[in-house]
């Protein structure tokens, strides 16, 4: 495990270079949801779910010719099956700007020594990974639908809505008093 000062000095370099790269990607990209910074502080570089039998999280970033072009936050879990590595890579963050970057980001997740399983939730559809594997029928995947939205004009939005029938609904809301979770 790295020393605290390693630590922090890893985390300064990540919040200096991660967010911009993301808040660029989240204008070319659907369903990018904007981060704030007590976000990327609290969520993406704390180490709050690391256990005694997964490694603390390891951060790459893919250098493109025009800067940070990909990034991933990952860990793994050792495991060993008739005495063959059999481990995982649980990936929390990956994402890249250019095809060249998808390719070498998910290249060295799965690439990982002594692994033989990679986990990664809420990927989108259109994820390159599909396109680099080159046994694509061990892959699984598992959709689940989500949707997250912020009505910026309630009254507005029921009303703009059609319905099948008549209703009566009296809809309660409430505005967010956390500004440290408003984007």
């Amino acid at each position: 495990r790295d020393s605290v000062e390693d630590w922090e000095k890893m985390r300064a370099q990540a919040l200096e270079i991660v967010p911009p790269l993301y808040d660029r990607l989240r204008m070319e990209i659907p369903g990018f949801f904007a981060r704030s910074p007590h976000w990327w502080e609290d969520r993406s570089f704390w180490d709050s779910e690391s256990t005694g039998d997964t490694t603390d999280l390891r951060y790459a970033v893919v250098d493109g010719e025009d800067g940070p072009s990909g990034f991933t936050s990952f860990r793994t879990k050792a495991h060993w099956d008739e005495g063959h590595g059999s481990g995982k890579v649980v990936i929390q963050d990956l994402f890249a700007a250019t095809p060249e970057a998808w390719a070498g980001i998910w290249s060295m997740v799965a690439n990982q020594d002594l692994v033989a399983r990679v986990e990664s939730g809420l990927r989108p559809s259109w994820d390159p990974i599909f396109d680099l594997l080159a046994g694509t029928r061990r892959a699984l995947t598992f959709r689940y639908d989500a949707l997250w939205v912020r009505l910026m004009d309630v009254p507005a939005a029921l009303t703009a809505r059609s319905y099948s029938a008549p209703v009566d609904v009296v809809v309660g809301h409430a505005r967010a008093t956390r500004k440290a979770h408003a984007v």
